[in-house]
């Protein structure tokens, strides 16, 4: 997975796929971009994908919530270490742990979601501040499975499943 700021817009690359997310979206989105990846395809959007934004992240530091999707998240481990931060949705069971010390607050791992998302980074990423950086090393296969829809790629984040 790759991430490179190109003026005032991300571009995320997963695989052959693109996404552009301007930087007011990296900044102040309130909910994730769910379009999966396909091999050539670009997307401009509006939310954020494998990441919450900058101001999620700092709601969740200073009131130990925050609100996604229009999902509540709240905070459920009390360790000092604010590194990693550990939330969970009371509405649904999902989990997710989010990455709280990179230069993008990525989402390390998702997990119970009622609707069979679900991803872990096998890897703990070491993210270089600044104007781009690669994830390179990552072995993680993706798949997607959701109704009538299944494909499988590979991203080189992470492992995700869809499907129930």
């Amino acid at each position: 997975m790759s991430f490179s700021w190109q003026g005032d817009t991300l571009r995320v690359g997963c695989k052959d796929t693109y996404y552009y997310i301007a930087r007011t979206h990296a900044e102040q989105a309130d909910h994730f971009c769910w379009q999966q990846p396909l091999d050539g395809q670009s997307f401009v959007v509006d939310g954020t994908f494998a990441f919450i934004s900058n101001r999620a992240l700092a709601e969740l530091k200073k009131n130990g919530a925050f609100t996604y999707d229009d999902i509540l998240w709240q905070r459920i481990d009390d360790s000092a270490d604010d590194s990693i931060i550990h939330v969970k949705a009371p509405a649904t069971g999902t989990e997710m742990w989010i990455d709280a010390e990179s230069p993008l607050p990525l989402v390390l791992e998702l997990r119970n979601n009622p609707f069979g998302i679900e991803w872990r980074v096998k890897t703990p990423p070491s993210l270089p501040e600044g104007e781009g950086f690669h994830v390179a090393g990552w072995d993680g296969t993706t798949s997607y499975t959701q109704g009538w829809m299944s494909m499988s790629s590979v991203c080189s984040i992470m492992s995700m499943s869809v499907g129930r």
